[in-house]
């Protein structure tokens, strides 16, 4: 079984309304193209991802759809409805086309909530046309919050003991995802490096950046993704512990340098720094993470 995903990334208003249903295009290649209607045609119209998706039965993946403009949702509306038809007006024709959903097309939409800074709430009649499905975030998770927990009631030993891995991290998503998303194939050094960024993150959010007033530096899942891809890039080129250390550096604590407030202040930089290295120093040397 086959299925067609259009993905339908947000950019501006224009370039959406101009993308989704179709546009004419400038023809390249006329020699080589054998269906042209006339010899001196120099457009021709080529079907958006809406149509696509609706004409082959696909899905339609709209990313960040509450930053879409009102014309463009407009423009959707009657695809949404009972009859799922469109009437496409922007192609130059001598008669309308109209065109029916496949029946096992579908639209798939995305967006953050709209407390979020930057971000604004869907009108109740575009809401109402969708089923909403609310996806709690990675670090909302009961076990990553107990995790969490229990990781900080064992830092005041200070002591190797207080990197020990629990069984409650197994059950955590944002562990399933780090070892999914890490791409080493030395399955022992993935296990380890997967346990020391889910301790560094729940460490770091839960503990270092309220100790040091960082608050506005929490780490999110896309820092998290970068410091797996960096990772991942560069295992090979140098031991684990450097690879760990230089993207967890590069990441987390340049990011925070750049501050205006801290870079002003000395004193401030040096007891972030010594506490993330500290921290960092004792997960490499309990894992056995190899570190020159």
């Amino acid at each position: 079984c086959v299925r067609f995903v259009f993905f339908f990334k947000q950019k501006t208003a224009y370039e959406i309304s101009a993308c989704l249903v179709g546009s004419e295009m400038c023809i390249r290649d006329r020699a080589s193209i054998s269906y042209l209607n006339q010899e001196n045609q120099i457009f021709e119209w080529k079907n958006g991802p809406l149509i696509t998706a609706m004409t082959k039965g696909g899905i339609l993946l709209i990313d960040e759809i509450s930053w879409t403009d009102d014309s463009v949702i407009e423009r959707i509306n009657s695809v949404l409805e009972k009859e799922r038809t469109l009437i496409l007006s922007e192609k130059s024709s001598e008669s309308v086309e109209r065109y029916v959903a496949n029946e096992r097309f579908c639209v798939l939409a995305t967006m953050n909530p709209g407390g979020d800074y930057g971000k604004k709430e869907l009108s109740p009649a575009l809401r109402n046309r969708f089923t909403e499905v609310w996806v709690d975030s990675f670090f909302a998770d009961d076990d990553f919050l107990l995790f969490a927990k229990e990781l900080k009631t064992l830092l005041p030993t200070q002591s190797k003991s207080y990197i020990a891995w629990s069984e409650t991290a197994e059950n955590v998503d944002l562990y399933q995802v780090i070892k999914e998303k890490l791409l080493i194939e030395d399955s022992r050094a993935k296990d380890k490096l997967s346990k020391c960024i889910l301790q560094f993150v729940c460490w770091y959010n839960h503990t270092f950046i309220r100790e040091m007033n960082l608050e506005r530096k929490i780490l999110s899942l896309r820092d998290v993704l970068s410091i797996l891809e960096f990772v991942s890039t560069n295992h090979k080129k140098m031991q684990s512990g450097n690879c760990y250390f230089d993207a967890l550096r590069l990441m987390v604590l340049d990011g925070i340098s750049t501050n205006s407030d801290i870079s002003s202040n000395q004193k401030v930089k040096e007891k972030i720094e010594l506490g993330f290295n500290s921290f960092v120093v004792s997960q490499i040397d309990t894992f056995c993470l190899e570190y020159v």
